[in-house]
């Protein structure tokens, strides 16, 4: 029997003696009495110590599930614009869209040419600029001989000078506008809309495709801060995604720099690996908090990038070359 249910019946008995039987001696009367009041102190004693048990200690975070939701994310997303514009052309100058490579959903490698925009007045204008550059230095070389053999003044010279600078100024910007007609892609991903058409013609600055980056992809989650200490840059989770049926491994690769009061929860992110294309963003997961452990280390080599070539660093070629 329970202490709760002795308490109880060493009450009743004491009651019904004291009422039902009618002691007849006073010291019974007394016992009685003390005996009721013993027992009435220990059953408050019981129900508080019931009540202390059932109530949740103040200021005690509650357990949270052990699966946290996860939102998958693209790494990158870019809407390529239309750079075109240029003091070289008139403002009233444009092109029109003359090729699209590639459309909505399609993948593309880096570097892939997703655009091309009719270039003949751009490149008509680079070789205008290219021509330039050959007349000016062959001036600048001309009055640099002029000016040591003091057949010219200083000021000549200057002008010359000038001159060439100028020229080659233009021969870069006829280069980038000459560049702009060839969309290419950023980084490695699919195209997510286009809002452009070929034939049409696009304003300078106007959009022209959405793409976004998948061969490497993004988890967004939002953690129980309570396991704060335990998220570390460099660990690797396990991600269970609900439309693949399948798990994934991600890299945690940022940390919320402050806890969400309303929800105690801090933000994480984390990259997947998804090279092999086997998913999209959009689709959600779970990962369980016990997936957090430690990345192992590797020990792979970092491979510098390539040196960049005169073209890439829009170089002007020497005269002999124009």
């Amino acid at each position: 029997m329970s202490e709760l249910s002795n308490i109880l019946c060493t009450l009743t008995i004491a009651m019904f003696s004291l009422f039902a039987e009618g002691p007849t001696d006073s010291s019974n009367i007394a016992d009685l009495q003390k005996e009721i009041e013993e027992a009435t102190e220990r059953l408050r004693s019981q129900i508080r110590q019931s009540e202390s048990e059932i109530r949740p200690k103040p200021n005690q975070p509650q357990a949270p599930n052990e699966e946290v939701h996860v939102i998958i994310a693209p790494y990158r997303r870019t809407i390529l614009s239309n750079q075109i514009s240029t003091p070289i052309l008139s403002s009233q100058v444009s092109s029109t869209i003359e090729k699209i490579y590639k459309r909505m959903g399609e993948y593309f490698e880096s570097g892939e040419l997703l655009i091309k925009i009719h270039d003949e007045i751009f490149l008509a204008n680079l070789d205008k600029a290219i021509a330039a550059v050959g007349r000016a230095r062959a001036l600048l070389d001309t009055r640099q001989h002029l000016f040591k053999d003091n057949i010219i003044s200083f000021l000549d010279l200057k002008e010359a000078e000038a001159s060439a600078a100028s020229a080659e100024a233009e021969y870069v910007l006829a280069q980038t506008q000459f560049e702009g007609a060839f969309v290419r892609a950023p980084y490695t991903g699919r195209v997510i809309s286009l809002a452009i058409e070929e034939f049409e013609l696009p304003q300078p600055g106007q959009a022209l495709i959405e793409i976004e980056q998948t061969d490497r992809l993004l988890a967004k989650i939002l953690y129980p801060s309570i396991y704060y200490k335990d998220l570390v840059i460099g660990k690797t989770i396990t991600i269970h995604v609900d439309e693949s049926d399948t798990e994934v491994e991600a890299q945690i690769i940022r940390i919320g720099g402050a806890i969400d009061p309303s929800s105690s929860t801090i933000a994480v992110d984390a990259e997947i690996d998804n090279r092999d294309a086997g998913l999209i963003p959009g689709m959600t997961g779970t990962t369980n908090i016990n997936s957090l452990r430690l990345k192992e280390n590797n020990n792979e080599k970092i491979t510098p990038p390539p040196k960049p070539t005169p073209e890439q660093l829009n170089v002007v070629p020497p005269v002999g070359n124009l």
